[in-house]
């Protein structure tokens, strides 16, 4: 086999110096890094590069950014139904600059809520609020929501998102809009939906708060959260925004308004969604490429899925790359350069839908599943060391159709280790905006489509 490949890329590489390097410049591709001035290209397929598309065993999304709630059917992956589930927890302790107080165990400092007389509960709101970032599927039609109480206390840990809880099946409240409803007439800009929830559900929640003496802890282990179900029929699927909670008012919170016995001035309180929290998502993929993708038989080879290779955000599906083949190129080769170019299937965009715009790679188990470390944390590939708790990213354009995954340093590594029997997962990102990293996303549905890809390996001989 390695001679194989050494005999084909001396044969291809004069042939190849007109059709690949025309599409690549020849500062882009390593021309000049050997030791002799000499390039060898191989370029491979799926015939030493094994694709395919994984499912994993879970896909965590607790403690997410965003909630969502709607339905949709996806042309590609099929329908989906999300039910957002929450418990309102008590509104952080900040200080004049808006930076959450933390005591001095860096534990966060919460308020206490002191009611001075008989509260005498006037109205409550669930106001949701989003930026628009995770809308999918046809948002001029109008959608349909009810809001439940939850049969017993959420628990902290992180949920995986096919889990569902228990609600009461009676709701509390129902309501309905669609995108436009959610603008501002004049501005455009959008704005928060409030919707009414009952003085019962005030009196409780604010009855729990001042006997939680400004300890969230006990305020959320008493207090029951709630349900966003959609109705059967939407045609969109809506993210709503809990926040990295701040002072500008861009999350979405539960707010009761009270009056103290005897006195007509109204007060009130801002309960955040920064408690537990997760979506529950629902995939139907029986009538799709995918149908037979199951945790049990969780791999397809990309002749076994249309051809195509698959990433969808919250369902736990990412592209597995097997570069073992790899190892027969021999140990005394030198990576000048090595890029997984992927392309998209254009008959799979669709604006209606959205595409992950940031991916991310990490190495895969024997299960196909992404590999973890001793503490259990997820990890993933930065700057070609595959032990980290966020990795890379790469981000596609709008206008491009293409995106090239830098994966040199890697393969120097695995060389230098003499290990190429790995398996790289890609995976859906989200960029961290401080550290510059990014991690798995689960917190929406975008998703992308890919046709056969290549990799374009251009490297030296130490002999």
């Amino acid at each position: 086999m390695k001679n194989r490949f050494c005999g084909f890329g001396k044969l291809i590489a004069l042939a190849l110096s007109v059709s690949l390097f025309a599409c690549h410049d020849p500062s882009e591709i390593g021309m000049g890094l050997g030791t002799d001035g000499t390039l060898n290209a191989i370029y491979t397929d799926t015939v030493s590069v094994a694709y395919s598309t994984v499912l994993s065993d879970s896909a965590v999304n607790g403690n997410a950014v965003y909630l969502l709630a709607g339905n949709i059917t996806d042309p590609v992956f099929g329908p989906v139904e999300a039910v957002a589930y929450f418990q309102p927890s008590l509104l952080p302790q900040f200080n004049s600059s808006g930076t959450i107080l933390t005591g001095s165990d860096g534990t966060i400092l919460y308020d206490t809520l002191s009611v001075s007389a008989t509260a005498v509960p006037d109205s409550m709101n669930f106001r949701l609020y989003f930026d628009g970032s995770r809308i999918f599927g046809d948002t001029n039609a109008i959608c349909k929501f009810r809001v439940h109480r939850l049969t017993s206390i959420m628990k902290t840990t992180p949920y995986n998102g096919d889990e569902k809880l228990a609600y009461d099946p009676q709701p509390l409240a129902e309501f309905e809009f669609n995108l436009p409803k959610m603008r501002n007439d004049s501005t455009g800009a959008l704005i928060a939906r409030f919707v009414s929830l009952p003085k019962s559900v005030a009196q409780e929640m604010i009855n729990e708060a001042v006997a939680a003496k400004g300890n969230n802890a006990t305020f959320i282990s008493k207090f029951k959260g709630f349900a966003i179900v959609p109705d059967k029929n939407n045609k969109a699927v809506y993210g709503f925004a809990t926040g990295v909670l701040d002072l500008s008012g861009y999350n979405s919170s539960v707010i009761p308004y009270w009056h103290a016995e005897g006195d007509t001035t109204s007060q009130y309180y801002v309960f955040n969604i920064n408690g537990p929290r997760f979506t529950s998502m629902t995939f139907d993929r029986s009538k799709t490429a995918l149908s037979s993708l199951s945790k049990t038989r969780n791999e397809l080879p990309l002749t076994s899925a249309a051809d195509r290779l698959y990433v969808q955000s919250g369902s736990g599906i990412g592209t597995k790359i097997d570069l073992s083949a790899l190892r027969y190129l021999g140990k005394d080769m030198k990576v000048a350069r090595a890029v997984l170019e992927f392309q998209l299937d254009p008959s799979t965009i669709n604006t209606l839908y959205g595409k992950s715009y940031y991916v991310t790679l990490a190495e895969a188990d024997n299960r196909n599943q992404q590999r973890r470390n001793s503490a259990n944390q997820l990890t993933y590939l930065y700057n070609g060391t595959a032990d980290n708790v966020m990795g890379s990213y790469f981000a596609f354009s709008d206008t491009s159709a293409y995106i090239n995954i830098e994966i040199t340093n890697y393969l120097q590594k695995q060389l230098f280790k003499g290990d190429l029997n790995k398996q790289l997962l890609l995976l859906p990102a989200a960029v961290n905006s401080t550290s510059g990293m990014a991690i798995l996303s689960n917190d929406n549905l975008a998703r992308l489509v890919f046709l056969k890809p290549r990799l374009l390996l251009y490297y030296n001989r130490y002999n």
